[in-house]
């Protein structure tokens, strides 16, 4: 699993999935992060006010993640089954 995944899907681990009708994480950067494997970018409602975010610097973080295997996906929860 990557690291990502387990960043970027961490409320679903927690439940925190089943109170809210969202995709990805609404405190999390989810929202801008382009490597879901079901669509480049997670739609967001115009009312929604996104968390400010920085494009990553390290290699890893830009693009050696992709190495790994298959993209990330929004439903998958992480950590043990």
């Amino acid at each position: 699993m990557h690291s990502e995944h387990y960043v970027l899907n961490n409320w679903r681990r927690h439940g925190e999935d089943k109170l809210s009708n969202r995709v990805c994480d609404p405190y999390a950067t989810g929202t801008w992060f382009t490597g879901w494997r079901e669509a480049k970018r997670v739609d967001v409602p115009p009312h929604v006010e996104l968390l400010p975010r920085r494009e990553p610097r390290s290699w890893l973080l830009r693009e050696g993640w992709l190495r790994g295997g298959p993209r990330i996906s929004c439903h998958e929860v992480p950590g043990p089954r």
